[in-house]
């Protein structure tokens, strides 16, 4: 007698990819269990020598948190993403939520405004929204929430509690690089696809007189974490690795001498602010 199972088999196909298309106009495509999906080639940084350290750049379809103090190079980090992704003709967003953004840094970093989509909130609480919105569109290579103006406690906690598992399954099987810009290490408290923590070892200055005197760069010690997954099924983010970063003024693009020994890696033509000791 045969087999019923075999025809069952052979409908449920096309009423599955029927229903998984259905949902990924929507934005849900996370909520079935997708069937293999070629992984797709990262996002490069905009910097050769990062994108070796990190596999080939940022991991598309997922979240990236970049963390760091002021002045130790988190800014020249996300501009120098979206400087690549514009020439390479992305469309890239920049959801600001406390005011920072500087135009005339981006571009001097290489970033192709037209091509930038800047996001201004009113306050930090309409970023979430705004980053949910953007991501769904699908539309976008690259997008920057910049986070890096939470000043108090208690905006931080607050965003610790937002329910990043769901915003990140927003974001699978997509080609959209979302990069967390963070003034502290873990505001994302669902793992992401990969952590980098910026840590200022020494910033250089240009310039004899205090007064005078305008950034020329930032040295900082770099922390890669990744995601990976215990028998369990359970992701934790484990270090992967700890190097040096030298971030440059564009205009200047210079450095003490003494600051090229031994480095894992180079930043060049990264735009910083133009700020005074």
């Amino acid at each position: 007698m045969p087999s019923s199972s075999a025809p069952q088999v052979a409908m449920a196909s096309p009423v599955f990819h029927h229903l998984q298309s259905l949902l990924h106009k929507r934005g849900l495509s996370g909520t079935l269990s997708p069937e293999h999906v070629p992984a797709l080639p990262p996002a490069s940084t905009g910097l050769d020598m990062l994108d070796q350290h990190l596999h080939g750049g940022f991991a598309r379809g997922a979240l990236t948190e970049v963390s760091g103090a002021l002045s130790s190079g988190t800014t020249g980090i996300g501009f120098t993403a979206l400087a690549a992704a514009t020439q390479r003709g992305e469309a890239t967003a920049y959801i600001d939520a406390t005011g920072s953004f500087h135009a005339e840094s981006a571009v001097l970093a290489g970033v192709d405004l037209p091509r930038l989509l800047v996001v201004r909130c009113r306050d930090p609480y309409q970023a979430w929204d705004a980053v949910n919105l953007v991501g769904s569109a699908g539309a976008f290579g690259l997008i920057v929430l910049d986070l890096l103006g939470l000043a108090s406690r208690r905006q931080l906690r607050e965003w610790q509690h937002r329910p990043w598992m769901k915003l990140q399954r927003s974001l699978e099987n997509t080609t959209t690089v979302l990069l967390l810009l963070s003034p502290q290490r873990g505001l994302c408290t669902q793992p992401p696809r990969m952590r980098l923590e910026l840590d200022a070892i020494r910033i250089h200055w240009h310039g004899n007189h205090p007064a005078a005197a305008c950034l020329a760069g930032i040295e900082s010690s770099l922390h890669v974490g990744y995601q990976r997954r215990h028998y369990l099924g359970i992701p934790s983010v484990g270090e992967e690795s700890v190097c040096s970063l030298f971030l440059r003024d564009a205009e200047t693009g210079s450095f003490p001498s003494h600051a090229h020994e031994n480095t894992p890696l180079t930043g060049n033509g990264i735009a910083l602010p133009r700020l005074r000791p």
